[in-house]
């Protein structure tokens, strides 16, 4: 594939040979990387998380020794604990109220017998809510790829909810697709998710941010970043930086707009009230990740 355009068009074309072998190509890798586990460190791993049914992804084998024994998994790898925080002495004071709760134990998430669930009909960007870490370039891009559902649910390998808090994901790991397997336990304070989550009981936020902090090692580690890398990611395409101030910036933006590629545009951090007043009067906010839906030409 030449560009992002290229790969998704492929699959979501109407040609089911088409999008039947690029589907293949990516279950190949990721059959792959499940046989080798080369890029996800495998130190102290709990032995259920080595116990996946690899053939089709679904990690049947793992979740069935879970319900067997009646138990909750843990991972070892990421554990609900400081560590995978990260607390730099700038957010001390705060972080270290956090507790870590399943999502089972979050009130919000469960109350009014409501059911949760990783999906609730349609998946909505508007849906998404940040919380108190500063990483809207991810969300912005999961925001993007909600245009077109199928891109996020293809992300999970597990799509039901479940009583054992074990859950599997997929991301493209140094351009290879690795499964990443975490738990429920997330960051709460007062009884609320402190970073992202939606406005509802679906799950499919908070596990994605999840994961994306266990690849990254910390959440503290998510915290500021490039929606390219994002895009790489959640996709495996190759992506493409291009500054405003590039001479070939509005051609690029130009094409990748006319050939429906998923493009996100961020603001610099600014300590110049001019620049900030400027993006103000633009509706515009500095150190912030925009997803682009649109170019079109003001005259006058």
């Amino acid at each position: 594939m030449n560009s992002l355009f290229e790969l998704l068009k492929v699959q979501d074309c109407e040609n089911k040979e088409k999008t039947a072998a690029a589907l293949t190509i990516l279950q190949q890798k990721l059959n792959k990387c499940m046989a080798g586990g080369e890029l996800i460190e495998k130190k102290n791993v709990s032995s259920v998380s080595d116990k996946v049914l690899s053939q089709d992804g679904r990690f049947i084998l793992a979740l069935e020794d879970l319900k067997k024994n009646n138990e909750k998994f843990v991972d070892q790898d990421f554990k609900p604990e400081s560590s995978s925080l990260n607390i730099t002495p700038e957010k001390v004071d705060r972080w270290q109220h956090f507790e870590w709760k399943r999502a089972t134990e979050i009130l919000m998430l469960n109350k009014d017998m409501e059911k949760r669930e990783i999906f609730s009909g349609k998946i909505d960007h508007k849906s998404i809510r940040q919380g108190e870490l500063g990483n809207v370039y991810f969300l912005s891009v999961l925001s993007i790829l909600a245009e077109k559902p199928h891109r996020i649910r293809d992300l999970f390998i597990t799509q039901d909810v479940n009583d054992h808090g074990f859950y599997v994901l997929r991301m493209c790991v140094g351009g290879e697709w690795v499964q990443i397997i975490i738990d429920d336990f997330v960051p709460c304070y007062a009884d609320q998710p402190v970073f992202s989550n939606t406005k509802g009981r679906e799950l499919w936020v908070l596990l994605a941010e999840k994961a994306w902090a266990k690849i990254h090692r910390s959440y503290q580690s998510i915290e500021g970043g490039f929606s390219d890398e994002v895009f790489h990611e959640l996709t495996g395409a190759p992506t493409e930086f291009v500054r405003t101030k590039d001479d070939l910036f509005l051609s690029k933006l130009t094409k990748a707009c006319e050939n429906k590629a998923l493009v996100a545009a961020s603001s610099s951090a600014t300590g110049n009230s001019a620049a900030k007043e400027a993006l103000n009067e633009v509706g515009m906010t500095a150190a912030h990740c925009y997803a682009i839906l649109g170019l079109h030409e003001l005259i006058g």
